[in-house]
């Protein structure tokens, strides 16, 4: 029997591929593919995606595993985060739902892809399904798990997810299996950039329904070569590209009202700006007036509602006392680890 057609009491389980991507970071694929090994769910097949290491063998480390679900391939030239993304799900991968896993996270639910699965086939409408994340920052012992959402369903409706996004919502890359054949049609990691899997993932659920499972199922490794903390000038000016080409895709579907969208898009990139104006007082302070420069000439009403927004005030205010700065993003804004992450490389 092949395995794509496994079957457990005459019922067919469909095949699930977990993308493993790896760049220079053999220390922690351990981890990551022994998490995907040790799933409980009998139908996967393990894509390790190779985008030209130079710290070490990668083949040569997996071989050791001698597991027919693992399928190696290393690309003729360094393809970058997105790039690389793209060519295992699009050209290497047959499942039909399929999941990214960094080879710097690991999963410590040996019952996740079962549980997705579940929620698959008991809506045929669920294009995603994701469970929430602990973060853990490299070097150091501690592990934040955010509240954000807590208040979901089981099954919620992907537009309101959609629209309901800047509140704070949050798609952990880790965690979310998706259904494989749509995310090709919609062209998944296209462009390259920061938020660029977020952008991928939002475009799936409109339309469509998404599934939440409430328990921490893995770990997100923060570590302090991040592309996300790439704070040069040229990764500021596009970082918002995404929004934009979301905003234009979700124009595209008519399933929005045109004033909802329009607003959606605008707290979308006040909620971007935001962030990006609290990370670089901590990444780089020396950058933070040039980029409000930018901000300013480029999106004028949302940087007016910046300087009018009370939140924004109010941070402003203790951003210096790293104690009432943790105690209002755990207590208030459900959003710990985002801070933590900031606080712990100010201090390096």
């Amino acid at each position: 029997m092949n395995h794509k057609d496994f079957l457990i009491n005459n019922v067919a389980l469909p095949e699930v591929s977990v993308l493993i991507s790896v760049y220079n970071q053999i220390p922690f694929l351990k981890k990551a593919l022994e998490s995907a090994l040790n799933q409980d769910y009998p139908n996967i097949e393990i894509i390790i995606g190779d985008d030209c290491s130079t710290d070490g063998n990668v083949e040569a480390f997996i071989e050791k595993y001698k597991d027919p679900r693992i399928k190696y391939f290393r690309n003729e030239q360094n393809l970058g985060v997105s790039g690389n993304y793209k060519r295992m799900l699009a050209t290497h991968s047959s499942g039909v739902y399929a999941i990214v896993l960094n080879a710097d996270d690991y999963w410590i639910d040996n019952s996740f892809i079962s549980q997705c699965v579940s929620i698959f086939q008991e809506d045929s409408k669920v294009e995603l399904v994701f469970g929430d994340i602990k973060m853990h920052l490299q070097g150091n012992n501690t592990f934040f798990e955010d509240k954000m959402h807590k208040k979901l369903s089981r099954i919620t409706d992907g537009n309101q997810f959609f629209i309901d996004y800047n509140k704070g919502y949050s798609l952990p890359h880790l965690s979310c299996l998706y259904n494989r054949k749509r995310a090709v049609e919609l062209k998944f990691y296209e462009n390259d950039g920061i938020s660029e899997d977020w952008g991928s993932l939002l475009k799936i659920i409109i339309g469509k329904k998404i599934g939440y499972i409430p328990n921490p199922i893995g770990i997100l490794t923060r570590n302090f070569l991040n592309y996300s903390k790439n704070t040069s000038v040229k990764n500021l000016q596009i970082a918002d590209k995404y929004i934009n080409n979301l905003y234009k895709f979700a124009k595209e579907q008519n399933v929005f009202d045109p004033a909802v969208i329009d607003q959606w898009r605008f707290l979308m990139l006040k909620r971007h700006h935001i962030k990006w104006l609290v990370k670089l007082y901590f990444l780089d302070k020396n950058k933070m007036a040039e980029y409000k420069l930018f901000v300013k000439a480029e999106h004028p009403e949302i940087y007016k509602s910046i300087l009018w927004d009370k939140r924004y005030w109010g941070y402003l205010m203790i951003r210096k006392s790293p104690f009432l700065l943790k105690l209002v993003f755990k207590n208030v804004l459900n959003q710990e680890s985002f801070v933590a992450d900031l606080l712990v490389h100010r201090n390096r």
